[in-house]
């Protein structure tokens, strides 16, 4: 998380409101930022996983330095009230939870939130480590191939659909000079692939149709980002993303006892 918003922040400044004008948008500056952020009332995933992950690093250094040493590709396998398969898997910026089982002889597969996964995989310390079953590999093999989806919220996906169709509708125009189209591609190619402008950026980039002079404010604003971000923003993001970009694979299988 703190990766991607890192490179998220690295490429849209202010856009994230993270730091303020005259901080320097560091790694180590966000960790800072963060953790100086007030508790929420209610705790958040991410107050949730950062608050766990510190008690285990008092409490079982140990943990934290054998977790260093671990491969790329993982696997375990605990207790749990029933029989599943939970693969966490994460390349460049990207990171997804999946849930397999077997039901009637047929593997099903599940996209799940990361608060959903964290259900099935939290023990507790000292939970005894057990050998993988017969029934972990067919279900490995196809949590493997399994293409997810990367939905986004409902909001999230009606900004970027909404974002997606004026720019789109904006090409067709014969007007947009050559320098732009190139731009306004590559705001669609972020959108549809790499996901990281901000929702406040997107609603920048939906075609107000109460005017006649609708088009002539979304050239306006797509000039305004792009002078903001710069138009090769987002190989910069991408170059930075390729230092992510190893394959990450935790896998654990949950057996009922």
């Amino acid at each position: 998380a703190s990766q991607k918003m890192f490179l998220i922040h690295n490429a849209l400044g202010e856009d994230s409101k993270i730091f303020d004008p005259d901080e320097e948008p560091t790694e180590s500056g966000l960790f800072k930022k963060i953790n100086s952020l007030p508790e929420e009332e209610e705790e958040s995933l991410f107050t949730f996983v950062r608050n766990e992950f510190k008690r285990v690093k008092e409490y079982y250094p140990e943990v934290i330095e054998r977790i260093n040493n671990f491969p790329n590709r993982i696997k375990t396998a605990k207790i749990f009230g029933k029989h599943n398969v939970i693969m966490v898997r994460k390349k460049g910026l990207a990171m997804f939870t999946l849930l397999g089982e077997e039901k009637e002889n047929k593997i099903n597969i599940y996209e799940i939130g990361f608060d959903e996964m964290i259900n099935f995989v939290n023990c507790n310390y000292g939970t005894k480590r057990l050998g993988l079953s017969d029934k972990f590999w067919d279900i490995y093999k196809e949590l493997n191939q399994y293409k997810p989806r990367f939905k986004s919220g409902l909001t999230g996906q009606s900004l970027e659909t909404k974002a997606l169709n004026s720019l789109k509708s904006l090409l067709k125009n014969p007007e947009i000079d050559n320098e732009l189209r190139i731009f306004i591609n590559t705001l669609i190619k972020d959108i549809r692939k790499y996901k990281t402008l901000s929702d406040y950026t997107l609603r920048r980039l939906i075609l107000d149709d109460s005017g006649s002079n609708s088009y002539e404010k979304l050239i306006l604003e797509i000039k305004n980002i792009k002078r903001y971000l710069g138009e090769n923003y987002l190989d910069e993001v991408l170059k930075k993303a390729e230092l992510l970009d190893e394959d990450v694979i935790v896998t654990v299988e949950n057996m009922p006892i």
